[in-house]
């Protein structure tokens, strides 16, 4: 539970969306009530959770002590599917707990996108400026831990990677994702280093102290062009194969990068060119798109992927 718990007097969720950094891949969209919150990614399907009052031990009644429990799928159309709860919680007791966030989820999920919360972030710096690199983490109330080696991967576990056609240079014989993890760490330099930053209104930041490192650049402000829009910066002063490796990343990403706010109209069109060359990603993530240039192609991306989904 990461916003803080609203009141179920008057019956509204508190309704706010986080990224997923490092790699990013998508936002994450939260409605809590109470002791329940509603959780999605995709703007369809909902885990539903709840800070649930736990038993010391079987038989024995429920205690004060809390633990999350999710408690069910919840779908506009199909309503909650319930899963298997654990035997130290009563299901009546989450029952009444998850009840009037589930009366009011139908309404929050009309109000996607939520606005996003997170406006602490961490970046890797480069090696030069010491200027943002790349996002690593984000925070809703203050700055977190800085890591002492602070590093970027471009996949997450599952994920099996991007094509490029920076990679096909003979001399390439390195996956494009592990390409692209060595580029930004030698661009990061010799001795790395992450800086927390607080966003402000205009779009710039104020940097924070969190970081031996860079404790000397505590308290300095960065206008909002320091800031790469899509995460990751784009331009490089080797501007031929890395900047085409880092397009291409950025290309495949283009699905998930669209859920973010904030981005230039510019940006915006051209990541959703390369979205539409994955249908089912948009298919999947529109409901999430705070903003949109192109309507009619991304309503086109839609169709094509009903059509691919067909036996």
């Amino acid at each position: 539970m990461r916003g803080g718990r609203r009141s179920v007097v008057n019956g509204v969720p508190d309704c706010f969306a986080l990224r997923s950094p490092a790699p990013f891949r998508g936002t994450v969209h939260l409605a809590e009530l109470g002791q329940a919150q509603a959780v999605t990614d995709d703007g369809r399907h909902w885990r539903v959770q709840v800070r649930a009052r736990v038993r010391p031990a079987p038989g024995r009644p429920l205690s004060d002590r809390r633990r999350v429990v999710v408690c069910g799928l919840w779908t506009e159309r199909g309503g909650l599917a319930p899963v298997p709860l654990p035997p130290m919680v009563d299901a009546a007791d989450i029952a009444r707990e998850a009840a009037p966030l589930l009366d009011a989820l139908p309404a929050a999920a009309g109000r996607l996108p939520f606005a996003p919360r997170d406006r602490f972030e961490l970046w890797l710096l480069d090696g030069r400026g010491r200027l943002p690199l790349v996002l690593l983490a984000s925070a809703v109330s203050g700055p977190g831990e800085v890591p002492r080696f602070p590093r970027w991967e471009p996949l997450g576990p599952l994920e099996a990677g991007f094509a490029s056609e920076a990679a096909q240079h003979p001399r390439a014989s390195l996956p494009p994702a592990e390409r692209l993890r060595r580029l930004v760490k030698a661009e990061a330099g010799p001795a790395p280093a992450a800086q927390w930053f607080e966003r402000l209104p205009g779009g710039g930041g104020r940097a924070r102290a969190e970081s031996p490192a860079v404790a000397v650049l505590a308290g300095r402000h960065l206008a909002p062009d320091q800031f790469p829009e899509a995460l990751l910066r784009e331009a490089w002063p080797e501007a031929g194969e890395a900047g085409r490796l880092v397009a291409d990343y950025l290309a495949w990403r283009a699905p998930a990068l669209l859920t973010l706010h904030g981005l230039g109209e510019a940006t915006r069109s051209r990541l959703e060119q390369a979205a539409c060359r994955q249908p089912q990603e948009v298919a999947r993530l529109h409901r999430l798109y705070p903003a949109v240039v192109d309507a009619g192609a991304l309503r086109a991306a839609r169709v094509q992927a009903m059509m691919q989904a067909r036996p």
